[in-house]
């Protein structure tokens, strides 16, 4: 009897280890959970300087609103992420927060 009520402790034992281990294991897990991404076409501004500017933004000879006129194509920024309206920044440029990873810039040419 002794050796049947072992058995039964050792058979109930390697089953708590066992559940042990595969909670444990299951809380290690990482749950990868993506955000959406926001994808900012943003526009531009095409500025024109003179032959021996030095390229001062107040001094530019012809400022007007880029367009598939005026440029090669379209600008996007793609992520997560979100407009920073902060004090800090100017608000004639725009500056984005990164939330998490990485982001995309592309050039959308057109013909």
């Amino acid at each position: 009897m002794t050796n049947t009520v072992h058995a039964i402790k050792w058979i109930s034992f390697k089953r708590v280890v066992l559940c042990a281990v595969f909670f444990l294991l299951l809380g290690l897990t990482r749950n990868n959970a993506q955000a959406a991404e926001n994808t900012v076409y943003e526009d531009g501004t095409v500025y024109e300087f003179d032959k021996d500017s030095h390229y001062v933004l107040d001094d530019a000879a012809s400022v007007v609103s880029a367009s598939t006129d005026n440029t090669i194509g379209l600008f996007s920024i793609s992520g997560d992420l979100t407009l920073d309206s902060s004090d800090d920044v100017s608000a004639e440029i725009p500056a984005y927060i990164v939330e998490d990873g990485l982001i995309t810039a592309t050039t959308h040419l057109t013909a």
